[in-house]
């Protein structure tokens, strides 16, 4: 799916506790009165999870800065941009590199 569009609905149950038969039960429902369809699903690994957060990331960073490439005056990404800059300001010119990826990474 998209990175900015929320999902419609997300159900977490624990099999274990009896909920699979409650689910099983409401799934009958839904299917005989022609409701929503519900697609079963494990849940996401820690790669699937990381992922689309990177993903989620980079569509607001995308967002914040218009599309357009430059920072507009008194828009999220000047704020930010700004602040990366003076928090730089003490790092060596030789170290501002590793230093700026290791925030955009964290």
């Amino acid at each position: 799916g998209h990175p900015l569009r929320p999902a419609d609905a997300v159900l977490l149950y624990d099999p274990s506790r009896g909920e699979s038969a409650t689910l099983s039960a409401l799934v009958d429902e839904l299917r005989s009165t022609g409701g929503p369809k519900i697609e079963h699903r494990p849940p996401p690994s820690a790669e699937e999870v990381l992922t689309a957060s990177y993903e989620r990331a980079g569509g607001l960073i995308d967002a914040a800065m218009g599309g357009g490439g430059g920072f507009e005056a008194g828009t999220a990404g000047r704020f930010f941009r700004d602040g990366v800059l003076a928090d730089m300001e003490g790092v060596p010119p030789e170290d501002r590199e590793g230093a700026l990826l290791d925030r955009l990474a964290a």
